[in-house]
């Protein structure tokens, strides 16, 4: 079928280069009445829809700037736009991310009062802090769209606060979840009460972002556990950078952990048959002090769920609101959440490309304030006890253990305390003002203020004052 062939009312889906994996597991955009038209960069593309439109057109895409950094979505539009809309003489355009250059050239398009114009938002970091948020041109295309656009179709609320942050009128953000193909539901009881061993299911990239190794690492923790029962087994459907990595560090799992790259849809569907639970364990990533990555859409999340296997995600983007309460949600961390906020502030956490920490301490360079040992006691005159810690660098740069680059601070115990991500964001602003600041009052008035609502000790036995006192002898003793 052509493009120009079938119903009266033409839908014309402009797909933009570099993000291939948006088509391959989700619906495309099919609506009732319309013939759809999908134009796309490259013809390989059009194999992967399952359920095809009516036509596919293949326009040539250009660099908007050449050089310009960051994605291609960002940065390639239509060379002949105006022919492309004569040819399928479309009455409605469907667009991908507010931000992206063929959403503005539609945006400008002299034809643009022959169609509405609908927009599909992903992204959930607002503008400022996203990867895309800091390049002036990309923030133009970003407001002239949200101005113009008829609708705007956010895929989380999440999504929807991100596309109010360049202007999006309330009024024409849609909330709407993408859809999936929901592999064959499975009968019986879910696997957790009739599998043995434990089957534990990844889909996604091998990549830092995705928190793959935050699974591996789990894993590793569970070698030789029995709990529930079972034996615990995983899968690891996907590629990327960190295959060899993982490679190295789940070697002493052996075959309990398999790798099996990209594979077709049966095979996902009879893997998913399988398990016993899906994890998803996404961090949120930093780019620099003020930018960052979260997750957005979770499509193999919503597979699993559409398939009825349990879900166990982290509390990443848009990731609570798409498991609802179909699966369990773990938190990132405290440590993590401290770490983002002191980055977010300026601060030189260390490991920022990494996630920053898999543990209860964070590590901060604090060089530009002299040294580890004087940051350690400013800290103590303000009611903050820190530790000075050596750096990777510190001997080849002639520091050591009494002066060394950084300092470590330790969350453990504001987490016994019921400190979660929230006040985290108190303790890294105290912090962040007494690392620049001789504002030694202010600091202790903000310490005591957050300490008089902890008092609590939590995570054990049986809830207790934090701080209690018992007489032996003549002296005071501190339970903590």
């Amino acid at each position: 079928m052509t493009a120009t062939e079938g119903a009266d009312r033409r839908l014309l889906v402009i797909y933009p280069p570099g993000i291939g994996y948006y088509v391959d597991r989700e619906f495309p955009v099919l609506i009732p009445g319309y013939s759809t038209v999908y134009a796309l960069p490259d013809p390989q593309i059009a194999s992967q829809f399952r359920t095809p439109p009516s036509g596919f057109v293949y326009p040539e895409y250009v660099p908007v700037v050449r050089g310009l950094p960051g994605s291609p979505l960002a940065n390639r539009h239509v060379r002949d736009l105006p022919a492309l809309l004569d040819a399928v003489r479309p009455s409605l355009v469907v667009t991908y991310e507010c931000f992206s250059s063929l959403s503005d050239q539609v945006a400008r398009s002299p034809r643009r009062a022959g169609f509405r114009h609908v927009v599909l938002c992903y992204e959930t970091v607002p503008a400022w802090h996203s990867l895309w948020g800091w390049f002036p041109l990309t923030r133009r295309y970003a407001r002239r769209t949200c101005h113009t656009a008829d609708l705007l179709v956010a895929h989380s609320a999440k999504a929807s606060v991100a596309a109010q942050s360049v202007g999006a009128p309330a009024e024409r953000i849609l909330v709407r979840s993408p859809g999936v193909y929901p592999p064959e539901l499975r009968d019986g009881s879910l696997p957790i009460a009739t599998h043995a061993p434990f089957e534990v299911t990844y889909i996604g990239s091998l990549t830092r972002n995705k928190g793959v190794l935050t699974l591996v690492d789990a894993a590793l923790r569970l070698r030789g556990s029995q709990a529930l029962g079972h034996e615990f087994r995983y899968s690891l459907i996907g590629e990327g950078p960190l295959r060899h990595e993982i490679e190295q560090r789940a070697a002493p799992l052996g075959d309990r952990l398999r790798l099996l790259g990209r594979v077709d849809e049966a095979t996902k569907a009879a893997i998913l048959a399988q398990s016993s639970v899906l994890v998803y364990p996404s961090l949120n990533i930093r780019f620099g002090p003020f930018v960052r990555w979260e997750e957005q859409t979770a499509t193999a999340a919503m597979e699993a769920m559409a398939a009825g296997v349990p879900v166990i995600a982290s509390d990443s983007g848009a990731l609570p609101e798409i498991v609802g309460d179909a699966g369990l949600i773990f938190p990132r961390g405290s440590a993590n959440a401290l770490a983002e906020r002191l980055s977010e502030l300026g601060e030189s956490v260390v490991g920022e490309s990494m996630g920053y920490t898999k543990s209860h301490q964070v590590a901060l360079d604090v060089t530009r304030y002299g040294d580890g040992g004087f940051v350690e006691k400013k800290l103590e005159t303000m009611n903050i006890i820190a530790n000075r810690q050596l750096l990777p660098g510190d001997l080849q740069a002639g520091r050591h253990y009494t002066n060394p680059g950084g300092v470590r601070l330790g969350v453990s115990e504001l987490t016994r305390l019921g400190m979660k991500k929230d006040e985290m964001q108190e303790v890294a602003d105290i912090l962040h003002l007494a690392l620049n600041s001789e504002k030694v009052a202010e600091v202790k008035r903000r310490v005591s203020r957050l300490r008089k609502s902890h008092q609590t000790v939590h995570y054990s036995f049986k809830t207790s004052p934090a701080y209690f006192y018992g007489q032996t002898g003549a002296k005071s003793v501190s339970s903590s």
